[in-house]
């Protein structure tokens, strides 16, 4: 996945680029192309809103007409987990439990999959710890390929211990030990937050907190937006489990000002 080091706009334009040669050999690969990009929009979460839902629109409009039921179901996966980034966690889970439906409509475990852990993550992010866990059971019977299945167990283990389970800790550095075996350099981003939390509750503050630290910064110089906005989430579980409510509310106030703080930047530079 080496595409997550480039900027989001010099992404969605070479997908756009590319899937423009793409269609004048083969006029099925438009669905193809559109999935592609509006998976680019929600990586980086650098896309404005309504450019994003016109995207999905055109993605599904494709994707129905051509009648790809694998590229509809990656298309609400992509719905929901851009929407999961902006935090607008209602219509997040309404795309994911369209996904569901799709998936059981069909029997189609690699769609059913996708779906629950993506569930399971909009529980995480919204406290909903013990749901979590169920939905990442639910992933874990469900899946069908090693990825699903360690997604899941992932969202899982950071559900187990945010849930004030020590055992969660032991579950995610086994898991970063399989992470950093296979390669898989987005299951490993997902565990920075959980790790340091972890850290935190088991007593070794500083170190959690400067590990979040890292990893914060490391995401912004890969330009991996999302992921760094996941990660400054879990500075405010980090502080309210060390018992620093004032650090929790900063922590809010820095992931709410992020992104202002950007555009008017870019604004001013303009």
């Amino acid at each position: 996945m080496h595409w997550l080091q480039l900027s989001c706009s010099r992404c969605y334009s070479a997908v756009r680029s590319q899937g423009r040669q793409a269609n004048r050999r083969c006029k099925g690969d438009r669905p193809c192309q559109d999935c592609a990009a509006l998976l680019c929009l929600s990586a980086f979460a650098e896309t404005p809103l309504d450019l994003a839902q016109k995207e999905a629109r055109d993605t599904l409009a494709d994707a129905e007409g051509a009648g790809d039921v694998y590229i509809i179901n990656w298309a609400y996966w992509n719905i929901a987990w851009d929407y999961l980034t902006r935090g607008l966690m209602q219509e997040a889970e309404q795309w994911a439990r369209r996904l569901v439906s799709s998936g059981r409509e069909r029997d189609d475990g690699r769609a059913l999959g996708l779906a629950y852990w993506t569930l399971a993550w909009i529980d995480v992010a919204i406290g909903r710890y013990d749901s979590a866990m169920l939905n990442a059971d639910r992933c874990l019977r469900a899946a069908v390929t090693p990825w699903d299945e360690v997604i899941g167990a992932i969202a899982k283990a950071t559900a187990t211990l945010f849930n004030r389970d020590v055992q969660g800790l032991t579950r995610i550095q086994e898991l970063r030990r399989w992470s950093s075996e296979h390669g898989t350099r987005y299951a490993d981003g997902a565990m920075e937050g959980a790790l340091a939390v972890g850290l935190v509750l088991s007593g070794r503050v500083r170190e959690g907190i400067k590990f979040l630290e890292s990893a914060i910064a490391a995401r912004d110089a890969d330009g991996f937006r999302s992921m760094a906005a996941w990660n400054r989430r879990y500075t405010q579980e980090a502080a309210l489990m060390w018992g620093r409510i004032d650090r929790a509310l900063k922590g809010a106030v820095a992931i709410d000002c992020a992104p202002l703080t950007k555009q008017r930047k870019s604004a001013s530079e303009g």
